[in-house]
């Protein structure tokens, strides 16, 4: 964690600053170390870099004992086991299942290549808008965080799984760019920054894990700055998306747990984040089953996404991709 970037950090409990106490550092970086709470009386563990501003529950309970045994931390440590179910399964999902996840999602022949194509194309608009310090929200395992970082951004991710964020920590390492990146443990609801930090956010892929993605695409323009550049990439619900649920269905090729009721589609974005932004931009993409990619050789990948590109601006077609595409500027005003 950024020793920085600790004055734009806010209490869980009360929205007062935290306070920290630093155990071990490398430079400007708190290796472990705790950030208080005074007024609530709570504190939450740096521990190995990563922030925890997660409940103490279940999930945490025994890292947080643990920490607390071996720096003597002489503040109480305070439980709460009453987590939103939703939210609860969603920890239990990716800290027991990260490589896995790993394996058949972030590694799988689509993912690769709609990177490739659309996550590069982003990194390439975010660094010709000058856009530096970037929120990366349900980050994961560093898929997105591991090109902006490569292309000098800063990034801060925050996800509600730590085992998933140690993970990110080990690729961003191995790759010599975790210099440029923060690691939060955090909900997309409640992010627990202030107003107004970081000049753009990415949420890609991530909002049908949250709770309540209404909030979390809120709080992600809140703590954008005016004029801050924004991307979203998510599942659209259309007749070719359930054609490809069906198929997921007869040939699974990856398995997740995800808010199945959430319906995003074009009016679901311009109802929520129109009054937020300027040059508001929303298209459907992906017309070609994410299967393809597994039955046809890697070096036709590319062509087949460029091919789905251009089948996506044919007026007959543009509303039936299985994805959303979403882009904008957070309004210079926001009332």
């Amino acid at each position: 964690m950024d020793i920085n970037f600790i004055k734009n950090l806010r209490s869980p409990y009360n929205n007062s600053s935290l306070e920290k106490i630093i155990y071990k550092k490398k430079r400007n970086r708190i290796i472990d170390g705790i950030l208080i709470c005074k007024k609530s009386n709570r504190w939450f563990k740096i521990e190995d870099t990563i922030l925890d501003l997660t409940k103490i529950d279940k999930h945490n309970y025994d890292d947080y004992l643990n920490f607390k045994k071996k720096y003597k931390v002489n503040f109480a440590l305070k439980t709460d086991f009453d987590e939103i179910k939703f939210i609860d399964q969603q920890k239990e999902f990716f800290n027991k299942n990260t490589t896995r996840y790993e394996k058949e999602i972030i590694d799988s022949p689509f993912s690769k290549i709609i990177d490739r194509v659309l996550l590069k194309n982003f990194v390439k608009k975010y660094k010709s808008n000058k856009i530096k310090n970037i929120l990366n929200i349900g980050g994961g395992s560093g898929r997105e965080a591991l090109v902006m970082a490569k292309n000098n951004l800063n990034v801060s991710i925050v996800d509600v799984s730590v085992e998933i964020l140690k993970l990110a920590k080990k690729k961003l390492i191995k790759s010599n760019c975790y210099k440029n990146v923060n690691l939060i443990c955090n909900y997309a609801e409640k992010l627990n920054i202030k107003d107004n930090t970081f000049d753009g956010f990415i949420i890609y892929g991530a909002a049908h894990h949250f709770n309540n993605p209404s909030t979390g695409f809120l709080e992600a323009i809140r703590v954008t700055k005016p004029n801050g550049m924004f991307f979203i990439w998510e599942p659209s619900i259309t007749i070719l998306r359930k054609i490809f649920d069906l198929s997921m269905k007869i040939f699974q090729i990856w398995k997740e747990e995800d808010n199945i009721k959430i319906i995003f589609n074009k009016n679901y974005f311009l109802k929520l984040l129109k009054k937020h932004s300027t040059k508001l931009k929303i298209i459907n993409f992906i017309l070609i089953p994410p299967h393809i990619y597994y039955l046809v050789p890697k070096f036709l990948h590319y062509c087949i996404m460029k091919f789905d590109l251009i089948l996506s601006n044919f007026l007959f077609l543009k509303n039936l991709g299985g994805t959303l595409v979403v882009s904008g500027y957070k309004k210079s005003t926001n009332k």
